[in-house]
């Protein structure tokens, strides 16, 4: 999917879903908003209308994902978001001590 099937992957792909868009809402042109949203939609619908035409369900994707897996992921991602807060904390702590350190 893209806005252009010159661009390097409209050419690489097998099958391109051209998506025409209009201007960027953003009126600084900086953040792309209106683009990133089609994209969203379109790749929502997209997997939607294929597990609808493959019938797939609920039971077939436990078939796929076994549950030790989703527990051992999950508790990696638990791991480091608490690691990623002990280090912002620690930090600013020490941006603090520094702060009030300069004030005495």
């Amino acid at each position: 999917m893209s806005n252009n099937r010159e661009s390097t992957i409209g050419k690489a792909a097998d099958i391109h879903i051209c998506i025409k868009m209009p201007k960027e809402v953003y009126p600084l042109g900086l953040a792309s908003t209106t683009s990133t949203t089609a994209m969203l939609v379109m790749g929502d619908t997209l997997a939607i209308s294929l597990l609808k035409s493959r019938n797939f369900t609920l039971k077939i994707f436990h078939g796929y994902i076994q549950v030790e897996y989703l527990v051992d992921y999950y508790y990696k991602y638990a791991t480091l978001c608490v690691v990623v807060m002990q280090y912002h904390t620690s930090m600013h702590k020490s941006h603090y001590a520094r702060c009030t350190a300069r004030n005495d």
